[in-house]
């Protein structure tokens, strides 16, 4: 039997995964699932959350290979969007789990992820623009 490599759409992979998660939290916040919790029961999902989905970016080569394959500046942008977005959710007092479960770790795995980005940047080495790739999606700033 020949071994193929699988094909995947890493993005459409990511986006569905995100947007479960983030039904699914939004889901219990509506439902009062997180309220049933005690604080230390929550304190330890969200550190969980944390700890987890950094860990996702680094342990899946699938994931960690679109990444570093993605311009720096659109990464910078999703990355500072999110903190914002954290942010002002807090300032306005937005479902606590809601930033803890999924606002807060995907902002943490992003800006882990830019930093990531921008040490490969520095240390790929510096080729001539005709030996760049000529594909948009792979070009590095």
């Amino acid at each position: 039997m020949k071994m193929r490599p699988l094909a995947e759409d890493t993005c459409r992979v990511i986006a569905v995964a995100v947007f479960a998660w983030g039904f699914s939290v939004g889901m219990g916040t509506v439902e009062g699932v997180f309220d049933r919790l005690s604080a230390s029961e929550l304190a330890a999902l969200s550190l969980f959350a944390m700890l987890y989905a950094p860990a996702t970016y680094f342990l899946d080569r699938g994931i960690r290979e679109f990444i570093l394959s993605r311009p720096l500046w659109r990464l910078a942008a999703v990355a500072a969007a999110l903190d914002a977005g954290s942010a002002i959710a807090i300032h306005f007092a937005a479902p606590w789990p809601l930033v803890a479960l999924f606002a807060g770790p995907l902002a943490l795995a992003f800006n882990v992820a830019l930093v990531d980005r921008m040490l490969y940047a520095w240390h790929q080495p510096k080729l001539p623009n005709a030996w760049r790739s000529s594909n948009p999606c792979l070009r590095v700033i």
